[in-house]
């Protein structure tokens, strides 16, 4: 979809609330999103919450007379499908937080341990590095948390930036510096 179309669809539902068209143009990339992301973090796939965050994500868009859609910046970069993804990644991280899955490790701190059937013989010290790894993250912020979180997911620096209101750059840096964090203070316990 070209930019000008973008931007005669979001007019249209701003302006004219007349938005049956965004949410045509953009239901399956929001189905995607929301699938990816519970793929990502782990969570089972229930058709009946894969709809219910689809349509959260829409309700969020239109909402407050449209006021995240009205937040939307053509000039800064994002197109409005990214905007869209951003804000469909967001939602679906919040209904799995509500249901468990908010750490690392799976629903409520919860691992695996299928994962660690591949070599048996190593299983209490993947155990102990994913229990570090737990450990370590409770020295960063929570901001540091969500960012990390959000690379691990694959999403990339630019869209993470618009969440928490920062730069790529300085994204960039600020991942590094988490990283090296958390790393020392694994190496130092």
């Amino acid at each position: 979809m070209t930019r000008s179309e973008e931007r005669k669809i979001l007019n249209q539902c701003i302006k004219k609330n007349r938005c049956d068209k965004l949410v045509e143009a953009y239901w399956k990339l929001v189905c995607a999103t929301v699938r990816r992301t519970f793929r990502l973090k782990g969570a089972p796939l229930v058709q009946d919450h894969l709809e219910e965050v689809c349509q959260e994500v829409f309700l969020q868009l239109l909402d407050d007379n449209r006021r995240r859609l009205r937040l939307y910046k053509e000039g800064e970069g994002h197109s409005l499908a990214r905007w869209i993804v951003v804000i469909a990644t967001h939602a679906t991280l919040n209904f799995l937080r509500k249901r468990g899955f908010d750490s690392f490790m799976g629903q409520k701190g919860r691992m695996d341990l299928d994962e660690f059937q591949k070599d048996p013989a190593n299983l209490e010290s993947d155990v102990l590095g994913k229990v570090a790894l737990n450990t370590a993250l409770q020295v960063v912020s929570q901001t540091d948390r969500i960012i990390l979180r959000l690379h691990r997911f694959g999403m990339p620096a630019k869209d993470i930036a618009v969440i928490v209101d920062s730069t790529e750059a300085a994204i960039h840096n600020r991942i590094s510096r988490i990283k090296k964090t958390l790393s020392d203070f694994i190496d130092y316990r």
